[in-house]
């Protein structure tokens, strides 16, 4: 039997994917419903074509998205500009999982630096989302008493065996290379068992030694009668190396959920270092302030980096307090806060600049 066509009209409506009615909506009346696993990444992916572009969303939706590594589910966003049809926004991979494409990876944004570490957007819908992001926490550089974590244990060497002269063999190691390894001092090394490389990098005066994460390492092999621990390297956050010291996999700093709290009278600190000294910092990249646990912070807590008010000189106005960048608070230490920047006002972010805190974990 034949039907007629305002029932196909109907039935095809009925039929339209959400992507579709968005793609038929006009570009300037485009908005997306934040659901769950959604990140500001892959929507620009899917609806700018180009993931860089999560700064155009987040810029014309800040009446919605205060802080651009907090998006809901609910929340409406306006897509700017013109594009194709989107695709459906997929959810964010497990950033926890070995084998998750994420790896730090990191997070979120203008990120910067080159292999090998390989950085993506990690601003994920959740209501019940974590404080800090796995990848951040375990990628972040942190300061530590000089000369590192007693007991550390350490990699011993690769534990493939080379098909060219040992002379000329790569010293570098990569994601699922096997390796022999000293575990950490009273380690059973139990299959399985998880355990963080680091390396120590630069002292800060009067603050500490910084401790950079290289990759995480499992245990596939317990040692045996005097014999080294066989592993497997499973995420790799920076260059990884022979000799590189092995810590336990401590993930506590992760376990805090909900949203900073506003306040009003928090605590002042410094910039002491930023991460890989590049020229001009921007969003994504890891600071040091001199403030950390004994002060009271807490990971997920909030900063404002800002040039104080300049007081005037006689017959002039005072300079009002600039707004430089916001952070928030990856890893604590009782020596030091490291944060990630999470967005930017002004071009220069350095070292000896004031931050504060404006936010506070519950």
């Amino acid at each position: 039997m034949m039907r007629s066509p305002s029932f196909r009209s109907y039935l095809a409506v009925l039929l339209l994917t959400p992507a579709a009615l968005i793609a038929q909506q006009p570009d300037s009346t485009r908005v997306h419903v934040v659901k769950r696993g959604d990140t500001l990444w892959d929507i620009a992916a899917s609806y700018l074509k180009d993931p860089f572009k999560w700064p155009d969303i987040y810029r014309i939706n800040r009446d919605v998205v205060e802080n651009p590594h907090w998006i809901y589910p609910g929340e409406k966003l306006r897509i700017p500009g013109a594009g194709e049809m989107p695709m459906p926004v997929a959810a964010a991979p497990d950033a926890t999982a070995p084998n998750s494409s994420r790896g730090y990876h990191s997070g979120p944004t203008v990120f910067s630096p080159a292999a090998p570490y390989t950085r993506g957007i990690s601003i994920t819908a959740d209501s019940e989302q974590r404080a800090v992001r796995s990848g951040e926490f375990l990628s972040a550089p942190y300061v530590s008493r000089v000369g590192g974590p007693k007991g550390s244990g350490r990699i011993i060497k690769s534990a493939d065996i080379p098909a060219i002269d040992e002379q000329t063999q790569r010293y570098r190691l990569h994601e699922y290379d096997a390796i022999f390894v000293q575990p950490p001092t009273g380690s059973v090394a139990a299959e399985g068992e998880r355990y963080l490389a680091v390396r120590m990098g630069v002292e800060i005066d009067g603050v500490g030694q910084v401790v950079q994460p290289t990759a995480v390492i499992e245990v596939t092999r317990a040692p045996h009668a005097g014999e080294s621990a066989t592993a497997r390297v499973v995420r790799i956050f920076n260059e990884l190396r022979a000799d590189d010291m092995l810590i336990p996999y401590d993930t506590a700093g992760m376990g805090a959920r909900g949203r900073p709290q506003r306040i009003t009278t928090g605590r002042w600190a410094t910039v002491k270092w930023i991460a890989q000294e590049p020229v001009l910092p921007s969003i994504q990249n890891f600071a040091v302030l001199n403030l950390g646990t004994r002060e009271g912070v807490r990971p997920g807590d909030e900063f404002l980096i800002f040039k104080p008010r300049k007081l005037a000189e006689k017959g002039e106005l005072a300079d009002p307090e600039i707004a430089v960048a916001r952070a928030q608070a990856v890893r604590v230490t009782p020596f030091a806060t490291t944060v990630i920047i999470t967005s930017q006002q002004q071009a220069k972010i350095q070292e000896g600049q004031l931050a504060r805190v404006t936010a506070r974990m519950p």
